[in-house]
């Protein structure tokens, strides 16, 4: 039995540009808006660092989160949302301990947050691009990208254990061995690891694409 087989050129996945283009600039919109969230958690950071620990209390308790706050010079206020799911009930919330959560907790949503998801806007834009140049899909790069992608968004996964992890051992200076995944966790997690599964499919298709077009 003879099978027709098509190989896939630029014209194959004919798109758009100007969707090509919108998706680009959504993308970028939101590296932009996680770049300003980056900088406010490292101007917390620098503002937190110079203020002596007596200073940090804490206000608006509620049953999710708490607010950790210390004045600075120009009448202002810094103030970071701290959630009570990271707050260890054996430890006296002293004015030390407080300016410890707030910094290393900014410093674990940079870490394992907003740097994850730029990297998953980037390789996602980067990916537009190549659509936008009419490549078809089953690329080398394409497959790479996608691997990437789900390699971040397994660290988003991973994030909420690391980042108590963190904070236990730098701020609590405490020790903890274990593992807490939500369900949301659980969820990135196997949306994940799906996605380096279809980086693979797309790294075969470029292969089969490549020993395709050698042949004609």
């Amino acid at each position: 039995m003879n099978i027709n087989t098509k190989s896939f050129t630029k014209d194959t996945f004919k798109i758009n540009p100007q969707h090509c283009n919108l998706l680009i600039a959504f993308t970028v919109i939101i590296m932009v808006l996680i770049s300003v969230s980056i900088a406010n958690e490292v101007i917390y950071i620098l503002n937190a660092a110079r203020v002596s620990p007596e200073r940090f209390y804490t206000e608006n308790i509620s049953g999710y989160e708490i607010s950790i706050t210390a004045p600075i010079e120009g009448g202002k206020n810094i103030s970071r949302i701290f959630p009570n799911d990271k707050i260890l009930q054996y430890h006296e919330m002293n004015s030390s301990l407080l300016k410890r959560l707030g910094i290393v907790h900014s410093i674990v949503t940079v870490l394992f947050f907003y740097i994850p998801v730029i990297g998953i806007a980037a390789n996602i834009m980067s990916i537009i691009k190549n659509m936008k140049e009419q490549y078809p899909p089953f690329l080398k790069d394409n497959a790479k990208k996608i691997a990437q992608i789900g390699g971040n968004i397994i660290l988003l996964g991973f994030a909420n254990t690391l980042a108590l992890f963190a904070i236990i051992i730098f701020a609590y200076n405490d020790v903890w061995i274990g593992l807490r995944f939500r369900d949301k966790d659980v969820i990135l997690i196997a949306v994940g690891l799906l996605m380096i599964i279809l980086s693979r499919i797309f790294s075969y298709g470029s292969y089969l694409q490549e020993e395709y077009d050698e042949t004609i």
